[in-house]
């Protein structure tokens, strides 16, 4: 079992550091952090193979970085810059087909047309080849313009069965079938969300499942909202629809908070069977002052209210310090391994005139065998405790 990914901090920082499963109850942090990304935009999430480890930066046209698992060195032939001069998101997911080698990412092309749709790299079959562009898939139009520090229209997403989804911030889902190198039949799909603002959507599988929840944010004219509340819905990728159960988008927060971040995967009984939304106010810093995070956890069988697992919210994963975080907008995704969630937390600090990010970020595991936090976590990087190993 290999996790699909696991996202570093908020993605603020090009800085990475190497983080590989070792094996079902190990994982280690290698105490040299390298930069990634180089020389356009901040690298993003990282997905690992059995002999490298790929990202693509955000908000910027889309650039495909790797480096050798061995020891950190820059593979040969990247940073590789997509011909097609597209855009990723603010939190662009991209996937590997391990079948082809190709490496795909939603981003919107330059230009009035607004188009957007899935590049696709050619990284080789777990070799050590130097990348090649393998097209350009368009998928629709979006709502908004690219933006230098956002992106465009398009963010987010996962894979299911070769399929790549992704989120437009007027609701809807699109996808590119990896296999085929094709548009999916009937995408976009419209799963009911309204328009959000240019940096509030999510798309986040739930565990293994073949489900996602679509998260959007109040409009604002494509800035950033610093009200709420977040709407979600189950969209089923095994039926490309809504998932049975749901009657229509629910609302988590209030009117002044908004899920920070992806949703995160849970389970309330033996399977993954829920999913859980850190709400803050959608801003740098609004965590200050507070040493604890709140919780919202939410049935996927039809959205309702469920119980918040022991130790997931409260001061169990801050330790009581204050400022720290789970993303901001739609920055920060959660994954699974096993029965565990993983994600990420960062700190900030107060500062004059805005808060500081803070040089500080933690490694959350939480186990839903045990329903806790996992032995030796939180692990902090950054700032913390390089170099350490948690079970």
């Amino acid at each position: 079992m290999t996790p699909r990914r696991l996202t570093i901090g908020g993605a603020i920082a090009a800085a990475l550091t190497i983080i590989s499963i070792l094996a079902p109850s190990v994982l280690a942090v290698d105490s040299d952090p390298f930069q990634t990304g180089d020389p356009v935009g901040d690298g993003f999430a990282v997905i690992p193979t059995a002999n490298r480890i790929f990202n693509v930066n955000h908000h910027d046209p889309a650039r495909v970085d790797c480096r050798q698992l061995v020891d950190g060195a820059r593979c040969a032939g990247y940073g590789f810059a997509h011909p097609s001069e597209a855009e990723t998101g603010l939190a662009p997911h991209a996937a590997i087909d391990a079948a082809t080698g190709k490496l795909w990412v939603a981003a919107q092309k330059p230009g009035g047309a607004k188009e957007i749709g899935f590049a696709c790299t050619d990284i080789g079959v777990d070799t050590l080849a130097t990348p090649t562009d393998c097209g350009w898939v368009a998928t629709g139009t979006g709502p908004l313009a690219n933006n230098a520090d956002r992106g465009g229209s398009i963010h987010s997403g996962d894979e299911y069965q070769r399929k790549l989804f992704a989120i437009d911030t007027d609701g809807t889902i699109h996808c590119v079938n990896m296999a085929t190198a094709a548009a999916c039949p009937g995408q976009p799909y419209d799963v009911g969300l309204d328009d959000s603002d240019g940096l509030g959507t999510n798309l986040t599988r739930i565990g293994d499942t073949s489900k996602f929840i679509a998260r959007t944010n109040p409009p604002e004219n494509g800035i950033l909202t610093v009200w709420g509340p977040s709407s979600v819905i189950c969209f089923d990728a095994a039926t490309l629809g809504v998932c049975a159960g749901w009657s229509g988008p629910v609302t988590m927060g209030s009117s002044e908070t908004t899920i920070n971040g992806s949703v995160i995967s849970a389970q309330v009984g033996s399977s993954w069977d829920a999913f859980c939304g850190i709400l803050a106010k959608n801003q740098a810093g609004s965590n200050i002052g507070s040493g604890g995070i709140t919780v919202s956890c939410r049935a996927l069988a039809d959205g309702t209210s469920a119980a918040v697992p022991s130790g997931l919210d409260g001061t169990a994963l801050t330790g009581g310090t204050t400022g720290w975080q789970f993303g901001l907008s739609t920055l920060g995704e959660a994954d699974t391994f096993g029965t565990r969630v993983y994600f990420t937390l960062l700190r900030f600090v107060p500062s004059f005139p805005l808060p500081a990010l803070d040089l500080n970020d933690r490694l959350v595991c939480y186990d839903y065998a045990t329903d806790a936090v996992c032995p030796g976590y939180p692990s902090d990087f950054f700032g913390g405790a390089p170099g350490q190993t948690s079970s």
